[in-house]
């Protein structure tokens, strides 16, 4: 899960619910490193969260956002392109499945990236992700197949139109 505060609450429910340890992975962060600046430092990360791991890489006395800066479309992209080997390359194909607990725009071209899309630009593109949107995407070694895209189902009534 990204090391967000909204991020952090989903994928604690989600681990209890699952009987899972989620893990903090701060290259998971929305686009331009949004939200929660200067974020949450590793000790205040592993007080209030103690059920998610939080690595070293998150130091104890310094807000895990406070040394990045703006990123432009292209830098997200890449830093999507890294998340998604760094998956396949920790979860190989016949791994058991792995969620992400991630953010709108980071998702979009994190999906972008696994299925071979890449003209997904700007905030007019064309993959639309929303918060709480699911999105299942299988890898194998012949194809890699899009289940579904942004579903709600799971959210019931909570969707108003």
């Amino acid at each position: 899960c990204s090391p967000s505060i909204r991020t952090l609450q989903t994928a604690t429910a989600i681990g209890k619910r699952l009987g899972l340890r989620p893990k903090a992975w701060g290259d998971l962060v929305e686009w331009g490193f949004l939200f929660d600046s200067p974020g949450l430092t590793g000790k205040e990360m592993r007080t209030r969260f103690p059920d998610i791991e939080i690595d070293d890489s998150f130091r104890d006395d310094v807000p895990w956002i406070a040394h990045k800066d703006d990123e432009s479309w292209t830098e997200l992209k890449e830093r999507a392109r890294s998340v998604l080997e760094t998956i396949l390359e920790r979860h190989p194909t016949g791994s058991s499945p792995v969620a992400l607990v991630t953010h709108a725009h980071f998702a979009r071209f994190l999906i972008g990236e696994a299925i071979g899309f890449s003209e997904v630009e700007g905030l007019g593109g064309v993959i639309e992700h929303y918060n709480c949107g699911i999105t299942a995407i299988e890898f194998r070694p012949d194809r890699t197949i899009l289940w579904y895209l942004n579903a709600h189902g799971h959210l019931g009534d909570l969707i108003t139109h």
